[in-house]
């Protein structure tokens, strides 16, 4: 008896709805073993886990559809009619294969992956494009078609979650205003194991964003150098850092067979490649060409920082650091007066603008400040220009404008967002409400 075409159209989609679900299997057994061999963000777990679901009820109604097929199979087998699409039986399970298709309709993935269709090598690769926290991997950046390797901010090692911070404030190391500037500040910088080498610096550490630049030189190597000197810190250091081919040092010139020259001031990034016998100490912008021309290496270059960061040991040292920062910052004097910024804002909130700014673009806080007095004092000539002398019930206004004033008139890299982010914190603007240790 010859085979109808609706018989043959239902054998090749029962076959294709087969391999479907051995599709959705594939990328599920490959969603499982990434989230078990990798660390994610909490929101990127989230990702894989709702397309882990996704596929879940894909399969769920594809099982449906497969059930519903075979049954129709089974009756174009068993049908004794002539033309067994004209036989009832048959056409009680095409009516109820129709009813299964419409249910499906209802479960979809986006626009793209229906009931209808799993290409498992497209979602492998969405599944591969989703980061993890301990891979490194390359950015674009800028316009010039720059660009270079990064870790992905994973979000879990942040000033917020660090685990240290009750024992600095018992020990008066720290105190909880300090901890509420600083972690609100800190969402504009980066996580305390971030890192990453893809603009003009050769690599950045830290939630500070502490930088190597293109002279091997910077804030990053003053840090690192502070945390090898400590001897509560050192093995620390030399494990994680000096065990890799890290070091700082100065360099003054060069010796006659080319390598560097040392002199005794540290403040100078090195790398002597662990892998290479012959290696010599590196840096500048011979280093920052081995990083980016060494992909295969990025593990051994950027690594180790990496790892650096998520130690309860670096992470005090930043923590301390960020607070000496702060203080800095406030004790800066506006150009034209005579008294410190934190005479003037004594708030939360004023305080992590200041240090906020500090961090992006030091050289302009005196200056931004001073105008947003100047504004002040012109709307309020009667104003004495010595805060202290202030009236108490005057204060909350006079620091909200000042720090209105100098909200808006900050320079640097999208000040505004980061002043929403500061006051999407929380922090508190009365005055007096940021406390130094005694």
């Amino acid at each position: 008896m010859p085979v109808s075409i609706p018989e043959k159209t239902n054998a090749t989609a029962l076959t294709r709805a087969e391999n479907r679900i051995k599709n959705a299997d594939g990328v599920i057994q490959h969603i499982d073993a990434s989230l078990v061999s990798h660390e994610y963000a909490s929101t990127d777990r989230e990702k894989l886990e709702k397309l882990k679901k996704d596929l879940g009820e894909i399969k769920s109604a594809t099982d449906n559809e497969i059930k519903a097929r075979q049954n129709l199979q089974t009756a174009y087998d068993e049908s004794s009619y002539a033309n067994k699409d004209a036989d009832p039986e048959v056409k009680a399970k095409q009516k109820a294969l129709a009813a299964v298709g419409k249910a499906n309709k209802t479960v979809m993935r986006g626009k793209k992956n229906t009931v209808n269709e799993v290409c498992q090598s497209c979602l492998d690769k969405e599944v591969d494009s989703i980061m993890d926290c301990n891979t490194p991997y390359y950015v674009k950046y800028g316009k010039g078609g720059g660009g270079g390797p990064q870790y992905k901010n994973c979000h879990n090692q942040t000033l917020g979650s660090y685990t240290g911070w009750d024992e600095l404030i018992k020990s008066n190391k720290k105190t909880t205003s300090e901890k509420n500037v600083l972690v609100a500040m800190s969402a504009n910088e980066g996580d305390m194991d971030a890192v990453q080498a893809y603009d003009s610096e050769i690599v950045t550490v830290g939630a500070m964003q502490k930088t190597v630049n293109p002279q091997g030189q910077g804030e990053l190597p003053i840090q690192l150098k502070e945390f090898r000197d400590n001897p509560e810190t050192r093995a620390v250091f030399d494990r994680e850092l000096g065990s890799k081919g890290y070091s700082v040092g100065v360099a003054i010139g060069k010796n006659k067979d080319g390598t560097p020259k040392y002199g005794n001031v540290d403040n100078t990034l090195y790398f002597t490649d662990p892998k290479n016998p012959n290696a010599k100490p590196i840096t500048g912008k011979e280093l920052d060409k081995f990083i980016q021309t060494n992909k295969d290496r990025w593990p051994d270059t950027l690594g180790p920082f990496r790892s650096l960061g998520r130690t309860p040991e670096f992470q005090e040292k930043q923590v301390l650091d960020f607070n000496n920062r702060l203080a800095s910052a406030l004790n800066k004097t506006p150009v034209g007066y005579g008294h410190d910024i934190g005479d003037y804002v004594s708030s939360e909130h004023g305080a992590a603008l200041v240090l906020d700014q500090d961090v992006n673009r030091p050289g302009y806080v005196s200056k931004d400040f001073s105008k947003a007095l100047d504004k002040f004092y012109k709307a309020h000539p009667q104003v004495s220009i010595d805060p202290a002398a202030w009236a108490e019930n005057k204060r909350v206004a006079y620091e909200k404008e000042i720090l209105d004033n100098y909200a808006s008139g900050r320079r640097g890299t999208d000040m505004a967002n980061r002043a929403k982010k500061l006051v999407d914190q929380g922090l508190s603007d009365a005055p007096n409400s940021l406390v130094f240790p005694p």
